[in-house]
């Protein structure tokens, strides 16, 4: 039963990361930024080892991440949902904060995020381009 409701998840998974704005269209093919699996990753860490209110609520923000780590969070919400839709008073921390009695609730965001990271790989993953072409002189240990 687990597996078939993992497959679900997945197949609406591929079109929520479009809905939320994480899957975009760059040069004529549908792509994901590469950082954004390492996010989901860490958010299911950070609900595993943690509260599952305060890794949404961190996650909420962007903070130093490369990616707008919200977009993962408006994605869970939608999964978790069925809506299309996200607003500034429908969102996944407000939806944790009135539903956080619900004893299953933890282990389907992490489902729902597992899903997710699954479903980046019905597209291209695009690596972050980030100082690659350093300047000679910059590389540590040049020698004069």
């Amino acid at each position: 039963m687990m597996n078939y409701q993992m497959d679900e998840k997945i197949a609406k998974a591929i079109t929520v990361l479009k809905t939320a704005k994480i899957v975009e269209k760059k040069e004529g093919k549908f792509s994901v930024d590469h950082a954004f699996r390492g996010q989901i990753a860490a958010f299911g860490a950070a609900v595993t080892m943690g509260s599952l209110c305060s890794a949404v609520a961190f996650f909420s923000k962007k903070g130093s991440a490369d990616v707008d780590r919200q977009h993962l969070m408006d994605a869970i919400y939608m999964m978790l949902t069925d809506k299309e839709t996200v607003s500034e008073t429908e969102n996944l921390l407000y939806y944790v904060t009135e539903h956080r009695e619900e004893k299953r609730l933890k282990e389907e965001i992490l489902m729902n995020a597992a899903a997710l990271k699954l479903a980046m790989n019905a597209y291209y993953l695009e690596k972050n381009k980030t100082n690659t072409d350093q300047n000679p002189s910059e590389k540590a240990g040049d020698e004069e």
